[in-house]
């Protein structure tokens, strides 16, 4: 009888305990608002997104939206009799009402999602949860899932998403053990032990050449280099390891075209393409996100006479990876 007891006493005990583990495991989570720019393979879009406990999250439907149409796309599937959702790799996504439907403000509560997760038909383990009724994905599991890159600039504080490059990693080397970070970068400012180096004639020559090829490919005049205007160019990559800004501010907040005034360039017309990340070791990665961007093709094909372009490269410490930043000006005379 003591025995039966005991048992009874250790059953009731266990599935208390289990109660306890579950609830814990289903407690709300504080989500705060992910302020930061996010590029799609060159392209700057603004999503809903939450960051918990140091790792963005993004809305599952929102990446199936954006990266429907290139090699990465992936449909969204939900089977709400079985509480299933299922993702296949390679099929269009077939979109619903409240796609890219805004962004949230204000901190939220989210709870894990309690779903079971199918890629490709197998059971997949994904840390997910539900804010509103939606399900946020941790980035770079999604990035893991379908092996895309993504890359974090801990400089200029921006996210690149890149469906041309597959999944890698990151990996803190001074931690002692081998471990995956929410994003590409350890987020260290330029003075902590990066090396930097400036442009080459044959990067910057070589894009150059790319820009006029592509400008004789629509019967436009080539553009000439203008040795002032490649110092200026110069100065501006470089200003982009101290503050990235896409709106293309200098880091005390003036226009960009402010640098010509610097350094007494007069012109009709006036124009500015960037590049930052890790992804630009080659001018064709750079030519090849520049016409991908309707503004960015617009100002390479645009009214202009001459050109001038700087480029920095610089090793971060602690990471593999080393920032390419790319500046070209153009102006008509």
């Amino acid at each position: 009888m003591k025995k039966y007891a005991l048992f009874i006493f250790i059953i009731v005990s266990l599935l208390q305990l289990f109660s306890l583990t579950a609830a814990a495991a289903a407690e709300p989570v504080n989500a705060t608002p992910t302020n930061v720019p996010v590029y799609i393979n060159g392209v700057s879009v603004e999503f809903d997104a939450y960051n918990i406990n140091d790792n963005n999250y993004f809305k599952l439907r929102d990446l199936a939206f954006q990266l429907n149409g290139t090699e990465k796309q992936f449909a969204v599937e939900w089977n709400a009799a079985e509480k299933v959702i299922s993702l296949v790799s390679g099929k269009p996504y077939a979109k619903v009402d409240g796609d890219m439907a805004g962004k949230g403000s204000g901190s939220r509560q989210a709870k894990p999602t309690t779903s079971k997760i199918y890629l490709d038909g197998k059971e997949v383990q994904l840390t997910a949860y539900n804010i509103g009724d939606n399900n946020y994905f941790m980035l770079r599991d999604i990035g893991k899932a379908f092996d895309f890159a993504v890359d974090w600039d801990g400089v200029s504080r921006v996210i690149y998403i890149d469906c041309s490059r597959p999944y890698t990693p990151e990996i803190m080397e001074n931690s002692g053990a081998a471990e995956e970070t929410p994003v590409e970068g350890l987020g260290e400012t330029p003075a902590q032990g990066s090396g930097e180096t400036p442009a080459t004639s044959a990067y910057t020559d070589e894009l150059v050449r790319l820009i006029n090829a592509e400008r004789a490919k629509h019967g436009l005049a080539p553009l000439t280099v203008n040795s002032k205007l490649t110092a200026a160019a110069q100065l501006r990559a470089e200003e982009s390891f101290e503050k990235y800004d896409p709106g293309h501010l200098r880091p005390d907040g003036r226009s960009a075209f402010t640098v010509l005034d610097d350094f007494g360039i007069k012109s009709s017309a006036r124009g500015e393409t960037l590049a930052f990340g890790s992804k630009f070791q080659e001018p064709s990665e750079v030519i090849k996100v520049w016409l991908d961007s309707p503004q960015h093709r617009e100002i390479m094909l645009g009214d202009y006479t001459q050109i001038g372009i700087g480029m920095v490269k610089r090793d971060s410490s602690g990471s593999k990876f080393a920032l390419y930043s790319v500046a070209a000006l153009y102006i008509l005379e």
